[in-house]
């Protein structure tokens, strides 16, 4: 119910405080996922913050049937009171109808008619000693011409501020992904465990190109801290998966080789190029294999990246690839690649099926295209039961086909 004109406050406050709620949102947003997608983060924040114009539908008017009333009427420091007729009529509504109560930039001095906003519907009532039609109808279009320029107000004060909100959020999901991004670079840059202001250890996984040897370390002593989460280096994370995609792109010029390997051979020729390049600081081996398919970092006996290599052999064999990806014991920034192999069939329509399966996963958070869409699309999924421990994907197809088949299709 309206207690007065423009009670609740100017448009324009209320307008600026959703902005500062929507700010404060990106700086509470988990990082990772605003680092993997900002922009599907500002989508996020903008559509939980946004206001939508209001909508009075009245080609769907309706009314109550007249009923018997009464009215008041003060003469002479006397109230009488009178026998009346009264009906009700009902405007359905969409969009953010109490905004209605707010003063826009432009407004009337002049108070609206007593109305009633009840959920999504504007109510208001005539009542006269006696009803006329004729009257009735006068006065509900007066009363529509008032609600409307008043809506149209406020839906042009909403239209104006909502390129500003989209702005705000935006430049602010940059700045902080930029922040992030520097933070995790320098992280990247040193062979040193991170311990947080709560007294909890971050490690990074000690893992790094041949060419740059970390030396090993003597075991750590017990300690009574709480268990540490371990970091591999976005940079040494790039740079495996720019590996895999090169050892790939190797197995599509040679098709007539790679095409005599089994998934467990391919999975051993990609740990053997791997290993090659990497080194980590306490053992050789950096990458090795756990199972048929799995390429895995392994730090204190927990999976810090995993591999996994899959033939196409149709979406329910897919779909079990990303089970099984999800369903290991991951630390809160695990990174993953998955490896697939096309040997037939149509390679566009495959891809097409593998990223509607992985879009559909239980565990699913964002996707990212990249440059080279074909080649390369990143995923955030989380664990299977712990919706805070995320992990990258990064899915990785290669078309290896025989000479023959190249040829015929």
């Amino acid at each position: 119910m309206r207690t007065g004109l423009y009670a609740t406050g100017e448009l324009r406050l209320y307008l600026d405080e959703r902005v500062r709620s929507a700010l404060i949102s990106i700086e509470n947003h988990d990082p990772e996922r605003l680092r993997f997608d900002p922009d599907e983060t500002a989508d996020y924040v903008i559509e939980r913050n946004t206001v939508t114009p209001i909508e009075l539908e009245w080609d769907k008017l309706s009314r109550s049937a007249a009923r018997e009333t009464t009215v008041s009427r003060r003469d002479f420091d006397e109230t009488f009171t009178f026998p009346a007729q009264t009906v009700e009529f009902y405007v359905p509504s969409a969009g953010n109808l109490d905004l209605i109560n707010y003063q826009a930039s432009t407004f009337s001095t002049s108070p609206l008619p007593s109305i009633e906003l009840n959920n999504n519907e504007v109510r208001f009532s005539i009542t006269a000693e006696t009803l006329d039609p004729e009257t009735a109808t006068t006065q509900v279009a007066s009363l529509r011409a008032r609600l409307d320029q008043a809506v149209a107000w406020v839906n042009a004060d909403i239209a104006a501020w909502l390129p500003r909100l989209d702005e705000a959020v935006r430049s602010a999901a940059q700045r902080r992904k930029a922040k992030l991004d520097a933070a995790a670079a320098f992280d990247g840059a040193f062979d040193v465990p991170l311990r947080a202001a709560s007294g909890e250890r971050q490690i990074q996984v000690p893992v790094a190109r041949k060419a740059v040897r970390v030396a090993d370390r003597p075991p750590a002593r017990a300690t009574t801290a709480p268990a540490a989460e371990p970091k591999l280096a976005d940079a040494i994370y790039e740079d495996v998966v720019r590996t895999l995609r090169a050892v790939g792109n190797s197995f599509e010029r040679l098709p007539q080789t790679a095409t005599k390997f089994q998934e467990e051979e391919l999975r051993d020729l990609l740990l053997f190029m791997l290993n090659s390049n990497y080194e980590g600081a306490a053992r050789g081996e950096v990458f090795n294999g756990a199972g048929k398919t799995d390429i895995l970092i392994q730090h204190q006996d927990r999976n810090a990246f995993i591999g996994e290599c899959k033939i196409w052999h149709g979406e329910k064999r897919f779909s079990e690839a990303i089970d099984q990806l999800v369903s290991y014991t991951v630390w809160r920034d695990t990174k993953a690649a998955l490896i697939l192999f096309i040997r037939s069939g149509d390679a566009t329509d495959i891809l097409a099926k593998a990223d509607a399966k992985i879009r559909a996963h239980e565990s699913f958070v964002s996707a990212r295209p990249t440059a080279e869409v074909e080649s390369r699309t990143d995923y955030l999924l989380h664990a299977k039961d712990d919706t805070a421990r995320l992990i990258r994907v990064a899915l990785l197809p290669f078309v290896v086909r025989s000479r023959a088949e190249s040829t015929d299709a």
